[in-house]
């Protein structure tokens, strides 16, 4: 999959969460290259807007780790022409010394030094 290839689908972006910077990674990517994009926001959680997406509303962008669990209808493509990483950013308490928060960040390390590009999902 390419921005090319996705170049007239429909983004489905959320509100909330990582939807602001996925809308402007989106806007970033198309820009000076094709017409804008048609990106809907919804005030939806993670799972409903992967609902969306294999009901074929549109397609959407997720985080690697999203490749970890699976969505029925669903398929996870990588975008092979991104130029870089998406950012990501996580803040917790310094005074969280949990075994799961540990846990969580030496798998966000892993998967950064692993991952270059966010995958696309589209409907099945």
């Amino acid at each position: 999959m390419t921005w090319n290839d996705l170049a007239n689908e429909t983004f489905l972006v959320r509100h909330g969460g990582t939807g602001p910077q996925v809308h402007d990674h989106i806007v970033l990517r198309f820009a000076g290259r094709w017409p804008p994009p048609n990106i809907l926001r919804f005030a939806v959680e993670r799972g409903t807007l992967l609902a969306m997406v294999a009901q074929g509303f549109g397609v959407t962008l997720l985080g690697a780790a999203s490749q970890l669990s699976h969505t029925v209808g669903v398929v996870l493509l990588p975008i092979t022409d991104e130029p870089e990483p998406v950012a990501f950013s996580a803040i917790w308490s310094p005074y969280d010394q949990s075994q799961t928060l540990h846990n969580l960040l030496d798998l966000a390390r892993c998967m950064g030094e692993s991952a270059r590009s966010a995958p696309v999902a589209l409907p099945r």
